[in-house]
């Protein structure tokens, strides 16, 4: 672990161990995921609507590869380890999972959340929140989406 960044690769003991603590403490965990790649004011409201929902928010950032796979060769613009830094810098972020789209579950399985929050443009995946919400104790919590996104700053810099 590095400065609360866990990269679990396919071990899960350090994340049970630190999930164990917390839940024997009666803290209430709290989760959301992306790619978070050029920071922005959104994600900062989502750290902190999320963090108002529980005691802990434990940050899933996903890896180079599966961010690829999802928005073309051009992205991420910077790399996973600069991510999971930067998220892990915001006062809202107790812990940083820099993890692989095939452990996606089981880290759900293995944290089981109080409550998932992500924003609301997140509503169309409907099959993938009836998914995860098997994982957590009070469903998915959603931030109204608010005017920003990774995809328009880039496009307002190519437009300079």
């Amino acid at each position: 672990m590095v400065n609360n960044i866990l990269t679990p690769k396919n071990d899960l003991s350090e994340i049970k161990e630190i999930v164990a603590d917390l839940k024997q403490k009666n803290k209430k965990i709290i989760l959301t995921s992306g790619c978070f790649d050029l920071l922005h004011y959104g994600h900062l409201e989502l750290f902190y609507h999320a963090k108002e929902k529980g005691d802990v928010l434990i940050v899933l950032v996903s890896i180079d590869e599966d961010i690829r796979a999802i928005k073309g060769d051009k992205r991420p613009i910077q790399g996973e380890m600069d991510r999971a830094k930067l998220v892990n810098g915001f006062k809202p972020v107790d812990y940083v999972i820099l993890h692989a789209g095939d452990i996606f579950f089981e880290l759900l399985k293995t944290i089981h959340p109080y409550k998932i929050v992500k924003g609301s443009d997140y509503k169309k995946h409907k099959e993938h929140i009836a998914q995860i919400t098997k994982y957590t104790k009070k469903g998915v919590d959603f931030l109204n989406r608010l005017d920003a996104s990774t995809t328009d700053l880039i496009n307002q810099c190519k437009n300079l």
